[in-house]
């Protein structure tokens, strides 16, 4: 384990303080594969009905996979990278 999520995890220790509690798609969709399938349907109604909006930082081929991660651990990303098959 890596050292923010120990100390991450650590805050649960603290009775009074935030509780931090980590997130997985692929377990969700496991655990509860209606639900996942219903939220999935509402999810692609939304975006065809134009109310969310997918901020794209940038389309990249695979040749540039290696910076755009260089890039995502900098913190110098706003919004999603988008992989497209070269």
């Amino acid at each position: 384990m890596t050292w923010s999520v120990v100390s991450a995890l650590a805050r649960n220790l603290n009775p009074f303080g935030p509780r931090v509690s980590f997130y997985s798609i692929t377990s969700a969709r496991s655990r509860h594969p209606a639900h996942f399938r219903e939220d999935l349907a509402l999810l692609y109604q939304r975006l065809a009905a134009g109310a969310l909006r997918v901020r794209i930082d940038r389309r990249i081929g695979f040749a540039e996979v290696a910076r755009a991660h260089e890039d995502l651990e900098r913190g110098g990303v706003a919004g999603k990278i988008v992989l497209l098959p070269d």
